[in-house]
């Protein structure tokens, strides 16, 4: 999602303040893939007129549907004679509404968490599965997490094995999680590596993405699921218990 003539000064990803303000320069897109969020400030420039918010051409490597994406118009930017020159907050004024301070969870990562998506068929072809760990959604089924715990999550996508006629290969899913966003690190506008909150990420396998979180406040039962809906809605979710005191595992 570029703007045509604007920067675009992004200040929260998925509601989560980002602490700073990330510049990024005119005609450069922001990435938005199904269920993300972005919060960008733009300022008007000086010379009036209509300006183009438009959702990028997309090839089909960056495609959530792995198809090649026409350009479309999002919202034009109208420009007035009148001025209004509104000074945009400063990264000392963002710092204060970050929400986690300047923590860095892979430092305290003790236990690992996997997720595999997986969209797989029967061996006669004729029938779709949709699996977080090869297992459809059942709400009786819900992986225990200990609550105050860091964990790397380690997600990936899956597809069928070798002897299913046709295998569907390894197809693109978006990782959603509730209640306790998690810490991923992107490229910068500036070209360098930083640490974003975030609670919707585009996983693409077979390759590994690993996100950082904690189980900070809330006890009880919620849910990670792809953010493709109709895969959710097809078994494609998964619930999550935090519990205060850990259930020893029986023997």
């Amino acid at each position: 999602m570029p703007s045509k003539g604007h920067d675009l000064h992004e200040i929260a990803l998925d509601g989560n303040y980002l602490g700073r303000v990330d510049t990024w320069k005119a005609g450069t897109p922001i990435e938005l893939q199904s269920g993300y969020r972005s919060d960008v400030l733009i300022k008007a420039g000086q010379k009036p007129g209509d300006y183009r918010i438009i959702d990028q051409a997309a090839s089909s490597k960056k495609s959530l549907r792995q198809i090649n994406e026409p350009e479309n118009l999002l919202a034009i930017l109208r420009i007035t004679e009148e001025t209004d020159d509104m000074a945009l907050p400063t990264n000392e004024e963002m710092a204060a509404l970050a929400p986690f301070g300047d923590l860095d969870l892979r430092k305290q990562a003790v236990g690992v968490q996997e997720v595999a998506f997986k969209l797989g068929q029967d061996a006669k072809g004729g029938k779709n599965y949709f699996q977080v760990n090869y297992r459809a959604f059942n709400p009786n089924h819900a992986r225990q997490l200990e609550l105050g715990a860091v964990d790397m999550w380690s997600l990936t996508t899956v597809g069928d094995p070798a002897a299913i006629p046709n295998p569907i290969p390894p197809t693109p899913h978006v990782f959603h999680i509730h209640v306790n966003p998690f810490q991923w690190e992107r490229t910068g506008p500036d070209g360098k590596p930083q640490l974003v909150w975030k609670d919707t990420l585009l996983v693409q396998g077979p390759a590994v993405t690993n996100v950082y979180t904690q189980y900070r406040d809330y006890i009880g039962q919620y849910v990670l699921h792809c953010h493709i809906l109709d895969h959710e809605d097809l078994g494609m979710m998964e619930v999550l218990d935090v519990v205060n005191t850990p259930v020893a595992h029986a023997h």
